[in-house]
């Protein structure tokens, strides 16, 4: 959909609701009562009783609390009283506080992809309601600034509609921790953006300024996440289906302007990764065996679907445009700033880039480890100092199918899984949650999928990985629409159970969505923890608490988002965050 067109549509619902709204029936009664972030509030969920919502959240952090009201429509609107959120005379969280309402519609109108096209709940986050529906949650988020003052603020959320009101009484406790930002973080998240799915649903350029502005959103939202690493689609039609590469070759040689743009997007906005990483060898097709060459093209590629991608070994024909391919990321990561950044080569598929392609990239890029996505049966184990050598490739990170409750089976003969949480390990091992990570996943795994994956018991991985931030549908090149995952992907084990996109198309850029938010609390929740861990680990402790407590409260918090789901919203969390929140505050206090 055309960016001016997205306006239009959201201004034509508003017309419509506004029609219902005043035509609407003032005998029929609202039901209106509480929900939770990790609830999948569809037309059957109904409000649970209470008028108080209690949330925690760290400095530089957010919490969500969830309202539910129930009509024949459920036609309502919230905001924040006039008292606003305070702690005392001296200090509020006003701005702070965001409204948001729940759709299953995006870009307000049906999201009709081949096999999601509509949300079985309510997912899509929106400034202003647009659908007339039995039920319509409302989401009230705080992001607390990073120098908000800790303690509790209160506050009221008024909530009103055509046959019903009701007041209910915000309580927001802001702890002493302070949330890091990416570059710091103990967990790790790594999310995939997509370009060409951003350019090709608002019509415009890729990397123009428009299109730079439009990804904004996308990368700012993955920052809160923690986001560490830049994917470069260094090779079309790979990356989980992107269709062009970002270094088009012209008759002078390579175009930098777009991976130029966007490395100045992505220092603006995340700061400078920990990884760069370039995909390089593909291997693997819907049509193919696994022995088949491998998916590529030289640097550069396909421009607007007006050039077919190349299938070709890599030979010395090659070597002067990825030579200067990948000295040229090198020069412009220095000329960044960014020192600590690595460059990493990838491959994808299970079969071993062995023999010419490995001695292909380590003449041409030999100051380049590499990061392995595909099952890591047969291989092994990472060394005591944590670096890890597969058939004499250097791999600095490896991102695994399964999750934590099949890492054996992951790792193979001869290895198992350590009986630590993962995030203690010295070699990064991260999960791409495979068989769990559909699109439409209840929300309470959304919530629990970082806890999950770095602090179940014997748990081998530090975070996720590998999970699409913005793969909308998207109109085709060649007409017609759908995900660019769906139209031009050749290995369907890429993006088997993996979510294609976390966030909605909004009319400038992406919107949030109740999974996203889940998944953003349950990593910040995650860090904390690591946190609290860590200064158990060393004997460092609160006054007045000893060892069996501090188990306790951590055992507490691993039940809430591990354990069982079916607790994420128990009657003691709000008591179990605090707590949690404040060992991490005070940790971070005693470095």
């Amino acid at each position: 959909m055309h960016y001016p067109h997205a306006i239009r549509s959201y201004s034509y619902h508003l017309i419509i609701l506004c029609a219902l709204t005043l035509c609407f029936n003032s005998a029929s009664s609202l039901e209106i009562g509480l929900g939770h972030i990790s609830d999948s509030i569809d037309n059957d969920t109904r409000p649970k009783e209470g008028n108080t919502i209690r949330l925690v959240a760290p400095r530089g952090g957010t919490a969500t609390g969830v309202i539910v009201v129930r009509g024949n429509p459920a036609a309502a609107q919230a905001r924040l009283s006039r008292d606003g959120l305070r702690q005392g005379r001296s200090h509020n969280l006003d701005d702070a506080v965001q409204i948001w309402y729940g759709s299953k519609q995006v870009d307000f109108g049906p999201n009709r992809g081949k096999d999601d096209s509509t949300s079985p709940y309510y997912d899509a986050l929106i400034p202003r309601p647009v659908e007339a529906s039995r039920v319509l949650p409302i989401y009230v988020h705080i992001s607390v600034p990073e120098d908000a003052q800790p303690g509790g603020y209160s506050g009221t959320i008024e909530v009103r509609g055509r046959g019903g009101s009701q007041d209910f009484e915000l309580q927001v406790m802001v702890a002493p921790f302070v949330l890091p930002p990416p570059q710091q973080r103990h967990s790790w998240v790594d999310m995939l953006q997509s370009p060409d799915s951003v350019a090709y649903r608002y019509g415009v350029p890729l990397y123009s300024r428009q299109h730079l502005q439009l990804m904004r959103p996308s990368l700012e939202k993955m920052a809160r996440l923690g986001q560490r690493v830049m994917h470069v689609t260094a090779i079309a039609r790979t990356m989980l289906g992107n269709d062009e590469a970002m270094l088009p070759i012209g008759e002078r040689g390579i175009d930098w302007s777009g991976l130029e743009g966007y490395m100045a997007l992505f220092n603006e906005t995340v700061g400078a990764p920990k990884f760069v990483v370039v995909y390089a060898v593909e291997r693997g097709g819907n049509t193919g065996s696994g022995d088949a060459p491998p998916h590529w093209t030289p640097p550069g590629g396909r421009r607007q679907g007006s050039t077919n991608a190349e299938e070709v070994a890599y030979s010395d024909r090659y070597r002067p445009a990825w030579k200067a391919a990948m000295e040229g990321i090198q020069q412009r990561i220095q000329q960044a700033g960014w020192d600590d950044t690595e460059i990493l080569i990838g491959w994808i598929g299970d079969a071993r880039p062995f023999g010419d392609y490995f001695s292909f990239f380590s003449e041409i890029a030999p100051f380049a480890r590499w990061v392995q996505f595909t099952h890591a049966r047969g291989d092994d184990s990472p060394r005591a100092d944590g670096t890890l050598s597969v058939l004499g490739m250097d791999v600095a990170y490896r991102v695994l199918p399964y999750p934590p409750g099949n890492i054996n089976r992951e790792l193979g003969a001869g290895q198992s899984a350590p009986s630590v949480d993962g995030w203690k390990g010295n070699f990064l091992n991260v999960t791409s949650m495979r068989q769990r990570n559909d699109q439409y996943h209840e929300v309470a795994f959304w919530l629990g999928q970082v806890p999950h994956a770095t602090s179940s018991r014997g748990s081998a991985y530090r975070g996720v990985a590998r999970i699409g931030m913005d793969f909308w549908t998207v109109p085709r090149p060649g007409g017609g629409s759908g995900r660019i995952i769906q139209t031009f992907q050749r290995w369907n084990n890429l993006q088997r159970d993996n979510a294609p996109a976390i966030t909605a198309p909004g009319p400038e850029g992406a919107l949030p969505t109740v999974r996203y938010l889940a998944m953003a609390q349950g990593a910040q929740e995650t860090e904390a923890f690591i946190w609290a861990s860590k200064a158990l680990q060393a004997g460092r402790l609160p006054q007045g608490a000893n060892r069996n407590q501090a188990r306790e409260l951590l055992d507490a918090w691993r039940n809430l988002r591990v354990v069982d789901p079916e607790i994420m919203a128990g009657e003691n969390e709000f008591e179990v965050l605090t707590a949690l929140y404040g060992f991490a505050g005070f940790a971070q206090g005693q470095r």
